[in-house]
């Protein structure tokens, strides 16, 4: 992503849907006002390239490389995945055989099979933002402060440093389906969160708004009992089910708009005896954590971009 051009667009929803990233994306997004990008220029750019959004999809504590894109089938039984492997678009590049859709598709990625670490604990923090002090304490507590900036918030915050065109209607930083831990009664994990850059360089988090269908054993480190049964969205909900912006950057049912615009006015006119405080970082990121959210409340972008009722049922 070039952090030097960075507009108000952000990602798109039929993209999201298109690309798998329905439930369990973290996206960062600008406007896509360059052509499509060409295999040739890609081969020979100076730079990172022109791509405008990306999209990560983090399974945290998910599948091993052995279920997935490194099955090591001719190793021995006991080393080797426990699946078969099945060819792909790429000779010689193998994956496991129950992902053959990606199989066809492997010509269009750089799959990495070398990236390690030596944190045996999920690695969060490590991953998303490449911060070295990482044990239980640090990667547990999401205001450790020896944590380093979530590379999306390096990018927001880049972003606006290089000339951006103010709070986007559509959040350079976003989070779905919902906060990290926030099902959990027992941890809260560290990891994409802004650091030192400030609160308002967080990601904008959306929240699951529906039923899932199907429930599982709960499993953790922390509690030991596997009976009790928990609703699991990933493995399907409701067709009336929807990712929402969180219920704190909605308008409330006793707030009209002329209301909300008039107090807005009034902060406006306090702005010159607020000054210093503008002035120094705590400031700054109170006056853009109120901007974002002053701008999540008025604006409808980011509701429509969310609203997969708008698509057809066949994506």
């Amino acid at each position: 992503m070039n952090p030097r051009h960075v507009g108000d667009d952000g990602f798109d929803r039929r993209t999201m849907l298109q690309s798998a990233a329905g439930l369990g994306a973290l996206a960062f997004g600008d406007d896509p006002g360059t052509s499509r990008l060409q295999a040739a220029e890609v081969g020979q750019a100076a730079t990172f390239g022109r791509a405008k959004k990306v999209l990560l999809i983090y399974l945290q504590g998910a599948a091993s490389q052995l279920e997935t894109w490194d099955p090591k089938p001719d190793a021995p039984e006991g080393i080797r995945g426990q699946w078969g492997a099945v060819s792909t678009a790429v000779p010689g590049v193998a994956i496991c055989e129950k992902l053959p859709r990606l199989a066809a598709l492997t010509d269009r990625m750089a799959i990495v099979r070398s990236m390690t670490h030596d944190h045996n604990n999920h690695s969060n923090l490590y991953t998303l933002s490449g911060a070295p002090a990482v044990d239980f304490s640090s990667e547990t507590n999401p205001q450790d402060t020896r944590h380093r900036p979530f590379f999306g918030s390096v990018l927001d915050y880049l972003a606006d440093r290089s000339g951006g065109v103010g709070t986007p209607e559509v959040p350079r930083n976003m989070g779905l389906p919902w906060r990290f831990s926030s099902f959990t009664p027992f941890v809260r994990r560290a990891g994409p969160y802004a650091s030192f850059l400030g609160h308002g360089y967080n990601p904008v988090w959306t929240e699951f708004d529906g039923t899932a269908t199907q429930k599982v054993p709960r499993v953790s480190f922390f509690d030991p009992r596997n009976d009790v049964m928990v609703a699991d969205p990933f493995l399907g909900i409701t067709p009336e089910s929807r990712l929402r912006i969180s219920k704190e950057a909605q308008l409330s049912d006793t707030m009209q708009h002329d209301r909300l615009f008039k107090r807005r006015a009034l902060l406006e006119k306090l702005d010159p005896i607020q000054g210093f405080a503008h002035r120094n970082k705590v400031g700054k990121n109170v006056d853009r954590y109120s901007q974002m959210a002053y701008t999540l409340m008025t604006s409808s972008k980011l509701r429509d971009a969310l609203d997969v009722g708008q698509e057809p049922m066949s994506l």
